[in-house]
């Protein structure tokens, strides 16, 4: 899993195809090798960081997620083929379904710069499969429990 966010991106496959060209915010994926490039979702200004559940599901951290009442950074849930975020920055790359992504947990503007899965079991039971994330801004560490609510969180 790498990043875009909204100055653009041309990517091409090892094979030299090309799979998107655009501007909006990106979550992409492709084998080791290079190979199997695609657009995994849009959506917000910049991703930044990446976890997995136990199970396996993107979580990611994202700069300016929405604008409003303030700008907000985000904790997000991403599904393949999915478009988070309120409104778009950029227009997407992806086909619109109409359904957009909310943020799991939105923050003011902390500028979240890491996020961690805790898989250890030093701080107890209480923190096991929850989320660290940075704050850049502030200057803190935040833990995050999220538990399954149908498809999401």
């Amino acid at each position: 899993m790498f990043f875009g966010g909204i100055f653009g991106y041309d990517l091409v496959g090892k094979d030299g195809k090309r799979t998107a060209q655009g501007a909006a915010a990106g979550v992409f994926s492709c084998r080791a090798d290079g190979n199997d490039l695609e657009v995994f979702g849009n959506g917000g200004i910049n991703p930044v960081e990446v976890a997995f559940t136990p199970d396996g599901e993107l979580i990611t951290t994202c700069t300016i997620f929405d604008n409003v009442n303030g700008h907000h950074d985000a904790l997000i849930h991403w599904v393949r083929g999915s478009t988070a975020a309120p409104r778009d920055f950029k227009p997407p790359v992806l086909h619109q379904t109409g359904y957009r992504l909310p943020a799991l947990s939105r923050w003011g503007q902390v500028a979240p710069s890491g996020l961690v899965r805790y898989r250890a079991a030093m701080f107890g039971d209480r923190y096991q499969n929850s989320f660290f994330a940075t704050w850049f801004n502030s200057a803190k560490v935040v833990n995050t429990r999220i538990e399954r609510m149908g498809s999401t969180f």
